[in-house]
């Protein structure tokens, strides 16, 4: 059975690094066994989790939810739980990975851009509501809340923490709309807790 694409292409990039920078030519199939003397071996990479919330911080957290929910319902604001996806059209993990010998390998990948974002919406009385784009900004996380808003009124919001619902943009617009918007979040690394993720 012969290697994996990902890894002979490893494996070529390390002989040509080598012959650059030391002046070595080295055959791929040298290179794997200095690769391998090394301590390092092809594993299938596994992706890194993120940080999570400790336990006591998520059911101090449920806590605040509850009465969150009240004052919101109170002030007349409906509810949503928000999340996004994003639909990667052509990327493909690769089979395994350089790594030393014990190690697990991770990968990291951004996609290529080309991808769709699906904004979601799930209402505490069940109300839903989508939207696609291109990117996952400000720019479109503040079109998503004004949809909300144009046709739900006053909204308040459960969001996890991703970077474009803190940014600058989206704090200016929810301090302008004060009235009409509220922003809350999900604790750090609890997809869980959020009931867009089981829909």
């Amino acid at each position: 059975m012969g290697a994996p694409a990902a890894d002979l292409r490893i494996i070529h990039f390390s002989a040509v690094f080598i012959k650059e920078k030391a002046g070595i030519a080295y055959c791929e199939g040298a290179v794997r066994r200095k690769l391998r003397d090394g301590g390092y071996s092809p594993k299938v990479p596994e992706p890194a989790r993120a940080r999570r919330e400790s336990v006591k911080n998520v059911t101090k957290w449920q806590k605040w939810l509850k009465s969150w929910l009240m004052w919101a319902e109170n002030d007349g604001f409906l509810t949503f739980a928000v999340d996004e996806s994003s639909l990667l059209h052509d990327y493909q993990p690769r089979r395994s990975l350089w790594t030393l010998v014990g190690e697990r390998a991770y990968e990291r990948y951004a996609g290529n851009h080309t991808r769709r974002i699906i904004f979601g919406a799930l209402s505490v009385n069940g109300d839903q509501a989508f939207m696609t784009t291109r990117k996952f900004d400000t720019e479109s996380t503040i079109k998503f809340i004004r949809r909300l808003m144009a046709r739900h009124g006053p909204v308040a919001l459960l969001m996890d923490r991703a970077t474009p619902h803190g940014w600058l943009g989206t704090n200016d617009f929810v301090a302008d709309n004060g009235g009409l918007v509220r922003i809350g979040y999900f604790p750090t690394g609890w997809p869980e807790l959020n009931p867009v993720e089981s829909c």
